[in-house]
């Protein structure tokens, strides 16, 4: 029987998924979908969500008749059994939630980035189940057998409500993980070590080519015979001095007689060249460039071509971060297909962040 859901419940968490999952189980696990439909109008009478709400009180009732049609139906006379005993209800409940508990942390085991939207509602699905569980721990449910339902691992009625919040706890953590992109793709741990590893290849070759010796010739140009470079000075430019050039010290004291120099006479003074006209006609030596700053330059230039890590590491982290981006959009349109909006905007909102790094690095 197909229930219209009242438009005050569908954002409910506590009606919407489980009449969903009631529906998906219908025909394969009747029992299982029974008690999504028990769990749904438990929580409608426990919160009172049908008083003062003509619509929501007509919802409870149909949901009311339609559980009583499956118990006293006769089309299947074992579903009927199981659902007459308290007992062989949980035990099947259960059953049905640890077997798809662990599906889910064996396919997290082997996650694959493409099964993240499958996934994740199986890791929901898991959840709701094990909420579904709650119905059987009511006041009247005295003579359950815990410890038999569990195969032993819960001897009381406590025990048992630990465990399944634990197993809840545990899937939760799971869905976050997924939902955060922090569960590892299978392969991808293999192919960032190998990433990492060529990156640390190429450094040490770049440090084993800076440290071995040059025995070779510098390494210069093709077309260093047409360069026309000025020879070494022959004298230091940094002596020249801007002032007068004057005359040093006679290399011996003259022999000749100069008694019969006139010496009362006036004494004639050459004044000296101007400096400026005598630096003028002097050619300006340019330094020449050693052969060692060529081959340095030369060789700069040819590292300067290989990539280093630091452009290796960005190249890696522009496509995980656009594949992350990916994964954000179709994890936003999974979170609207089941109308969980909150999700479907955070993913958004962490794509457009990731995006905007993205473009910042290009």
């Amino acid at each position: 029987m197909e229930l219209e859901i009242p438009e005050s419940l569908k954002k409910d968490r506590d009606v919407h998924p489980y009449l969903a999952r009631a529906r998906e189980l219908h025909t394969a696990q009747p029992v299982v979908s029974y008690f999504c439909k028990i769990y749904v109008l438990e929580h409608i009478l426990s919160k009172q969500l049908h008083v003062g709400n003509p619509e929501v009180e007509a919802f409870t009732v149909a949901l009311l008749d339609d559980t009583e049609a499956i118990k006293n139906s006769h089309e299947d006379e074992n579903v009927r059994a199981v659902l007459e005993s308290r007992q062989l209800s949980v035990n099947v409940v259960f059953a049905f939630a640890f077997r798809l508990f662990h599906s889910c942390l064996e396919e997290i085991s082997h996650y694959e980035a493409s099964r993240k939207i499958s996934l994740a509602s199986k890791l929901r699905a898991a959840i709701n189940f094990f909420n579904v569980l709650q119905v059987f721990t009511g006041d009247q449910d005295t003579e359950i057998d815990f410890e038999k339902t569990t195969g032993g691992k819960c001897t009381s009625k406590e025990e048992f409500i630990a465990f399944v919040r634990d197993k809840s706890k545990t899937l939760k953590y799971q869905l976050s993980r997924l939902i955060k992109d922090e569960i590892p793709v299978v392969g991808e741990e293999e192919e960032l070590r190998q990433l990492e590893l060529d990156a640390q290849d190429e450094e040490n070759e770049n440090e084993q080519e800076s440290k071995s010796p040059q025995t070779s010739a510098p390494d210069v140009p093709e077309d260093s015979a047409s360069l026309s470079l000025p020879g070494v000075p022959r004298f230091d430019p940094s002596e020249e001095d801007d002032d007068l050039k004057l005359p040093g010290a006679p290399h011996f004291l003259p022999d000749d007689d100069v008694s019969h120099i006139n010496k009362q006479s006036a004494i004639h003074m050459i004044p000296p060249q101007d400096s400026k006209e005598s630096g003028s006609d002097r050619p300006k030596s340019i330094p020449a460039k050693s052969s060692e700053s060529i081959s340095k330059t030369a060789k700069s230039s040819k590292v300067a071509t290989k990539l280093t890590k630091e452009d290796i590491t960005s190249i890696i982290d522009s496509t995980e971060h656009i594949s992350q981006i990916q994964k954000h959009a179709k994890f936003a349109i999974s979170a609207l297909n089941y109308e969980d909006l909150d999700t479907a905007e955070q993913e958004l909102k962490k794509g457009l962040e990731l995006l905007a790094l993205v473009r910042q690095s290009t």
